[in-house]
């Protein structure tokens, strides 16, 4: 990975040592995953990494998953092909019209560091990160069985979150954001 970014002789130290942390990353998100599950759904899933650091890890990591993976914009590019790289619904018309015509079930982008995400379904309609969450939040809790007594927030989460909390009973604290 850092030959890709930086040139060899850079790092010809022995102060620093370079290390290709990408099998191990994926060895660890494959270990968390329940695998078979994914692989009988047969999914066909429309990637987009919008040239950010996620190019390099989410199409490998569909593929282990057995999930058919069309993926545009995986190439890592510091001007992010001159767009700004977020998730948003005016940012992912690419991601629409791919996953349309491919016949995929879903959509999938990371923004550029990777902690952000958008979704579309088969007909390239976004969907909300704010409604997945909490779709994610009662799988785990209704069929996942999780246990917990309080859910963390930050403060640009949407309130969805607290009725599936209402409804389990669960505490929500909410979190500040950026540097206060």
């Amino acid at each position: 990975i850092v030959d890709d970014v930086f040139e060899k002789d850079t790092f010809e130290s022995s102060l620093i040592e370079v290390e290709d942390i990408k099998k191990g990353y994926l060895k660890h998100l494959l270990s968390i995953i329940d695998i078979s599950v994914i692989k009988k759904s047969k999914l066909s899933v429309a990637v987009d990494s919008l040239n950010g650091a996620t190019g390099r890890f989410l199409p490998d990591l569909m593929h282990s998953c057995g999930i058919k993976t069309t993926a545009i914009r995986q190439e890592r590019d510091v001007f992010f092909g001159n767009k700004a790289p977020i998730t948003g619904p005016n940012s992912l018309s690419n991601l629409s019209k791919i996953t349309v015509k491919n016949k995929c079930d879903l959509g999938i982008a990371c923004d550029a560091d990777g902690d952000g995400f958008g979704i579309v379904d088969s007909s390239g309609k976004w969907i909300s990160p704010n409604e997945i969450i909490a779709l994610i939040l009662e799988h785990l809790l209704e069929n996942r069985k999780m246990k917990a007594s309080k859910i963390c927030r930050n403060v640009v989460t949407s309130h969805i979150l607290d009725v599936v909390c209402k409804k389990y009973g669960l505490t929500v604290r909410e979190t500040p954001i950026g540097f206060n």
